[in-house]
């Protein structure tokens, strides 16, 4: 598996949609405007396409990327 980053949503789910999210990232690689003020974050959050999963803990968050990513159509190579 890819590395994965989970951390505590900045703005609590009022943009994520839960309380914490997972990035198939590395920490240093994480969008910054995903933890930035209100109207960034929001902006990013509603109109980000890449794969994030989002829960109220780390497992579900964790889950929901997973989920995300078996969903996902996978691109020819």
């Amino acid at each position: 598996m890819r590395p994965v980053t989970i951390i505590a949503t900045r703005h609590g789910g009022r943009y994520e949609g839960g309380l914490w999210a997972a990035f198939p990232r590395e920490p240093w690689d994480i969008p910054q405007d995903a933890y930035g003020g209100d109207r960034i974050a929001y902006d990013w959050w509603s109109s980000n396409t890449s794969p994030v999963g989002v829960g109220d803990t780390p497992d579900e968050a964790l889950a929901d990327l997973e989920r995300k990513l078996t969903e996902q159509p996978r691109t020819p190579q």
